[in-house]
Order: C-alpha cells, then structure tokens, then sequence
C-alpha cells in the first residue's frame, strides 16, 4: 500500500507514548475468565445425582489453559450512543445553474466534506433513525463514500492515513462487511513492515484509532502447533460488537485471515462478544469459537450467533455448527470432557414463562461432519421444583411445572424434540396443578394417551421402532374405543419398521408431517415423478391450482413448478420449485402478489449473466431471478437484485477502468423506473445518479456531472445523496 511511508515516519513516535499499560492500574487489564466453567447455569442435582441412566452420567470440564492476552491498550472512548444534531436535510440553497465546470477539489476540500458528511447521521431526528437507531448506524456509510472517493483522488496526501482508518471505522459502525476486508489490510501492513510485532500491535492500534481498542490473544500454549499464531479481536471499549481475525506466520510473513461470520449487525443490534480456544473435536487441536450477540427484536429476542473455526492448517476453516445458542447474554454453554469419546458441547435454554424462570440442556458432540445431539436433559418433576425455588407472584411450583410440561408437549407436537423418551416419565400424573385449565390453549395437550402417542410418532422418527411399538401397545391396552382417532392413529404406526414405511404412515397421518418436510417426501420420489407431484401434494392436503416447467437454474434442465395454497388466501400465491440435485430433490418457495388461479410463468430476458423468469397473471408481470450465492434465498425478485447490483458498483466504483460502468448505470435507471415501486427508486435512484456524476466527474465530463448533480437535488431532497451532490457543487 502507499501508506507504508507514512508508518514508518510517524509509528515510532505513537509507539514511544503508548507504553505498557501499568501494573497496578486495573482499568488497563481486561479480567480473562477461564475458558471452561465445570457448572454454567444449572443447578448441582443435575449432575451429582442423575435419575436415569445417562449416555455420560458425570460431565466434568475440559482442562485447557488460559489464553495469553498480550499487552492490552484499552479504547479511551466508551459506547457510542447517538446524539442530535439540527437538520441538513431537505436540501435548500440558492440554484447555481450557471456553473460550466466543477468547482476546483483539493484533499482539503475533501477533507472539509468529509468532516461535513461526518455531522448527517447526528443530524437525524429521532423518528428518521430507525429501529434501535439502525438508519443512525447505517447513516456512516455516506461518509465512506466520500473518503472512497478522496483516497481514489488523492492517495498520496498526507491526509490519506487518516482517511483510510476512518474508512474501516465508519464501516464497522455500520455493520458493512467490508470492515474486514479494510482492517485485513491495516494489520497485514502494519506487521508486515516490521513496524509493530505482535506484542505491541494493541497499543499500535490505539496510537492510530482511539475509537476502538484491539486485543491479541496468543494461541501458542494450546498446541505445538499454533506457535507463532494469535487470535485478534477489534472492537469498542466495553466489547459490545467486534470482529476477529487469525494471525500465523508464513515464513517471515504474517497472514491475516478474518473470521467472517454469515450476518453482521452493527451497533444498532449488537449485544456482546465472545471468544474461546477449545478441542471441540477431539482431534487435540484446539478450535477458535467466535459469539456475537444481537438483540434483532423486542423482549426475549436476544440470540447468540457462535461460529467454530479449524485452524490446524493455516487458513481457518468454518466448521458446521447446527445447535442454536439459547436467547440470553450471558454464557450458557461449555465443553466437557468423556472417557474416551470425541468433547461433548453442552447448551443451557432458560424459559421466564409466566413468572417461572427454568433451564434445562441439550448435548451435542461431533461426528466428524456436524455437531449431532446425543441427549437432551429433561429433568424430573422434583427438579423443576427444586429449580423454579419459589416463584414470584400468584404461580405457584406445581403451576409452574404443568407450564414446562407444556411447554414440552408443545415442542413435542411441533417436531423439535429430538429425544422424547425422558418424556415419559415426567408426564406420569401430568397435569400436578388443581386447575391447570387456564395455562392451556388445547385440551389435547392435557391428554397423557395422546401424548404418550406422540412421544412414540417421534420415537418412530428417531428409528426406535421396538421402544416406539411397546408404547403404542400400552396405548392401544388403556385406550378403551378401538374405534376412535387415537386407536386408528396407533394401528397406522404400530407396524412401522422402516424410514420407507414411516414416510408412507405420514401420508396417513397428520402427526407426522412435521418430522419429515417436503424435502424427504421428495427425496424418495424418482426425478421423472416429481414431475407428477401433484398427485404426492393432494394426498397431503395441498391444494395445488397451476403447474408447469421452468429452467429455473440456467442449467439445461427444466424444474417442476407449482403454485399451490395451504389456506384460502385471495392476496397472493405460494409458488414452489422442485430442483433436481445429486442429494435428491430440493424445494424452492416464493410467495407473489398476484392471484393463483391466473399465475402463469414463463422463461424472460437474462440480467447481469443471471437467468431469470416472468410471474405474470395476464395483467402484471414480475421478474424473478435464481440466485446461488444470497445467504438469504435463493429466488429474488428483480428490485433486489437492482439493489445488490446498486452495492456492488458502489463497492467498485474507483477501480481501474470504472467508467466502464456508466451504459451499465443507464440500464439499471430504466429497469429500477419500469420495475419497481416508489420505495425502491427513492432509495435506489439517487445512487445511482451520484455514481453517474461521479464517474462523468473522473473522465473530465464536468458538465454532465454538474447535471447530474443537480438532478439529484430536485428529484430527491430528501435523500443524503444531495448533500453530497450540494457539497461538491457548491465546495467553494
């Protein structure tokens, strides 16, 4: 990078004033909890004395050392709470339509607008800042526009420092997942000049950026192996949201690899950070587990993303992690440890229903893919009680049990228990309370028969066929009308012996849809009776009105699609694909405002090198587009794939030959105008404008970028994309 020489001018003076933090000072050590806790969030009995025989009946922790903080210095900024500022926007000023070429544009003048563009977000007012002030945070991202542009201009002013480490801030703040990228580069450079070891990068760091604070953790004393590696996490003072990545040598070289998880969320969601060094394999190679936290909702919608990485080789691997974390903020898992079996990873759930706070576990452990559940811990009446204590309010412990138990039945009934057969035993003399009737919405889930029954349907799903049989025969001795649903349903399933047989007594039975989906349904079928899959969908209950085929993927083949209802809905119509793959067939859904007995889809006109499709009721027509590579869903309308193409110019907007984007800006105007509705051209439009003005501005274009400027000002006012266009016009 050009701003090597820069370091070395002004590194060693930052370095010299940012010594070692001191000893006695604790605000400059950061407390380090051991890796491993032997007890997290449940209560002794649960281990000290098991009523049933358990795969593992004595969990104990997983001996690791403690990391190895280096020298830490700490951020001297706390949270950045947002605070308000007057108004910039509507744009108002007098018209300077006689311009016939830009005004001059120095880095000071860069400078000055990027300090300006710096004042927006604060000048939101308090219902123009979102939920959770997601639009304040988001807001940031204007500013990087402008020093995008200033670093292309300028990129050798002694500006271009500052600007660069304001870039990645302000892309932090804003949750884009561009901050990895742009921080990769600051260490890669900074260590790699040999102007900062790792020893000193934290203070390195906070000599350059006081706004944030950065930790290395040194992976040395878990193996032999990681000699010379580190871990590092960047984030704000009180460790709310941040980013890491992993550092190893390569020869003299340091490599700097971040740890990229699916979603990012700025401060706007954010709710903490974690990390821990941990054999969660049990191949004696430690793995770094990242967990970011965030608070997408309202009440109990807390959740913590965890991420588990290989490091054995170098580069880190993502490993896949299905279990969920429970929705609490503080740390409610942990590693521990078998005889001879791979670690077992153990997750607490805490239920607050109804003024009855309760916890139970799950437990995972690796099977050479994917953590798999081994056991799910269902305590016993007298352990709820004992661990409820005494509730406040009215609820009393037998209330607060039959609430749990519910609260179990219902996770049965949906298909989620993995496990029931603990089940059993705490549904003995269920419901405990006198009047139980108020806690619940379905008489059903008062019944023990029935639930015994589903407890064997979902012992049936797990392949317990002989323990799922003995309990349907119990069933079939209690029940006394052999004619009733209940015996029906038992007879259905008493026989079933096989996965083939389970998925035929489904298509028999509503109780175990909900185990199977439409996937394995369709993974059973032959390709050449997908395309008869009508006929599968009447005998479960779906209702399908229109049907054809599509080359949906751009791969030769046509797919199977329908548009189907599951309720009577005269406001739109689910439409399902059915992809052929080497793992059988996969089901793709999207849902259209059109009607569903005049749907018709037909193959339309390819966009960016995507195929796409029309949806059209003979009225309307929509464009849809496939899509691999969106982490959301596969199938987009044509407005959002306008708006990836919108951030994606944007992220490319000063590479070499970017002007050849300017026919391809004109042709995203008039698909946004002819495609789609007010809310997307207002948010759109304005971008697209500044980047046509933009570009026109780079090849010495002045007076189409004076007009484009000044479009942007009349047509949208309202949007931040006039201030800038107002800033560069008016610059003098």
């Amino acid at each position: 990078m050009r701003l090597i020489k820069f370091f070395v001018l002004i590194v060693p003076v930052l370095l010299a004033s940012c010594l070692p933090p001191d000893p006695s000072d604790t605000s400059s050590h950061i407390p380090i909890t051991p890796i491993l806790e032997s007890v997290i969030d449940m209560p002794a009995s649960f281990d000290e004395a098991p009523t049933r025989e358990s795969i593992h009946p004595v969990l104990t922790s997983t001996p690791a050392p403690e990391p190895l903080v280096l020298t830490m210095c700490k951020s001297r900024t706390g949270l950045f709470y947002p605070d308000y500022s007057d108004p910039l926007l509507p744009i108002e000023f007098a018209e300077p339509y006689n311009l016939t070429s830009l005004p001059e544009y120095s880095d000071l003048d860069a400078e000055e607008t990027i300090e300006f563009i710096r004042g927006y977000p604060r000048s939101l007012q308090y219902q123009e800042r979102g939920y959770h002030d997601s639009s304040y945070f988001h807001a940031f991202r204007y500013v990087v526009t402008i020093e995008d542009n200033a670093l292309f201009q300028f990129p050798y002013s002694d500006l271009a420092s500052v600007w660069l480490w304001d870039r990645a801030f302000n892309l932090f703040l804003s949750g884009d997942d561009l901050m990895y990228d742009a921080y990769k580069d600051i260490l890669y450079e900074g260590l790699n000049t040999e102007l900062v070891s790792p020893e000193d990068l934290s203070c390195w760091f906070r000599s350059l950026e006081d706004r944030l604070q950065l930790k290395v953790v040194s992976l040395a004393g878990f193996s032999p192996s990681r000699e010379g590696s580190f871990l590092v996490q960047i984030s704000d003072s009180q460790e709310i949201v941040g980013i890491f990545f992993f550092l190893h040598r390569d020869g003299p070289t340091f490599m700097v690899h971040p740890l990229t998880y699916e979603y990012s969320w700025p401060f706007s969601t954010a709710s903490g950070i974690e990390f821990d060094v941990v054999d969660f394999t049990g191949d004696f190679v430690p793995e770094v587990a990242t967990s970011h936290v965030y608070f997408p909702g309202s009440g109990d919608a807390i959740r913590t993303h965890l991420d588990v990485y290989d490091i054995l080789t170098g580069a880190p691997i993502l490993l896949e992690f299905v279990p969920e974390i429970s929705p609490r903020r503080e740390r409610s898992w942990q590693v521990v440890t078998s005889d001879n079996d791979p670690p077992l990873f153990r997750i607490s759930k805490t239920y607050n229903r109804m003024t009855c706070p309760f916890s139970h576990s799950w437990i995972y452990q690796w099977d050479g893919e994917a953590m798999a559940l081994v056991e799910r811990e269902i305590p016993t009446k007298d352990q709820i009680i004992e661990q409820i204590g005494k509730p406040i309010g009215q609820t009393d412990a037998l209330e607060c049990t039959d609430i749990y138990v519910s609260s179990f039945v219902r996770e049965l009934r949906s298909g989620d228990m993995t496990n029931p057969d603990p089940l059993l035993e705490l549904i003995e003399g269920w419901p405990y309370s006198s009047d139980p009737w108020p806690l619940y919405d379905d008489i059903d889930e008062l019944d023990p028969y029935y639930t015994k029954y589903l407890i064997g349907v979902s012992l049936t799903n797990i392949a317990e066929y002989d323990k799922a049989r003995d309990l349907f025969d119990s069933i079939s001795a209690s029940i006394s009308d052999d004619q009733s649903e209940l015996a029906q349903s038992l007879r259905i399933f008493r026989t079933v012996s096989s996965r083939d047989e389970f998925i035929t007594a489904c298509q028999l039975s509503d109780d175990c849809k909900r185990y199977l989906g439409l996937d394995e349904l369709l993974g059973a079928l032959a390709p050449e009776e997908i395309l008869n899959i009508e006929n599968v969908l009447s005998d479960l209950e779906y209702q399908v009105f229109r049907s054809g085929n599509i080359d949906l993927n751009d791969d030769g083949t046509e797919e199977k699609w329908i548009a189907v209802t599951l309720d009577e809905d005269p406001y739109g119509t689910n439409i399902w694909f059915f992809l052929n793959t080497e793992d059988g067939a996969v089901v793709e859904s999207i849902w259209a405002d059109l009607p569903t007995d005049q749907i018709n889809l037909k193959e339309g006109p390819g966009f960016f090198g995507q195929p796409s499709f029309t949806i059209s009721d003979g009225a309307t027509t929509q464009y849809r587009l496939y899509s691999e590579s969106n982490p959301w869903r596969s199938i987009l309308t044509l407005c959002e794939v306008l708006s990836e193409h919108i951030h994606d110019l944007g992220e490319s907007l000063y590479n070499k030959d970017s002007y050849t984007q300017i026919d391809n800006i004109e042709k995203i105007r008039d698909l946004l105008e002819n495609n789609c509705d007010e809310t997307y051209i207002e948010w759109l439009d304005p971008q697209l404008i500044y980047f046509y003005a933009q570009l026109h501005e780079l090849i010495g274009m002045d007076q189409i970028a004076i007009r484009a400027h000044l479009e942007i000002i009349e047509k949208y006012p309202e949007s931040p994309y006039s201030l800038l266009s107002a800033k560069r016009l008016l610059i003098k």
